[in-house]
């Protein structure tokens, strides 16, 4: 079972930058949209490495809710 090495590393990063962004943007200093496309992007990482551990279902949730957090955070931009 072939996990690549720095993921966990990057998983770690985009989850801290996704904290201190969300943090940011309930004080009005970030704006929301960003702090959701960081949550969704860290959604995208945990699919990837739930498929490089080949726990499939895993990788359709994870999938499916990084989707929905780009859904919301466009939706947001709209309007």
């Amino acid at each position: 079972m072939y996990i690549n090495q720095s993921l966990p590393y990057v998983q770690f990063f985009v989850a801290f930058l996704s904290a201190i962004a969300f943090i940011l943007a309930i004080f009005n200093i970030f704006p929301f949209t960003i702090a959701i496309f960081f949550i969704s992007l860290l959604n995208f990482t945990f699919a990837i490495g739930a498929f490089y551990q080949q726990h499939y279902s895993s990788f359709v949730l994870a999938l499916a809710m990084g989707f929905a957090f780009s859904i919301a955070g466009v939706v947001i931009i709209i309007k």
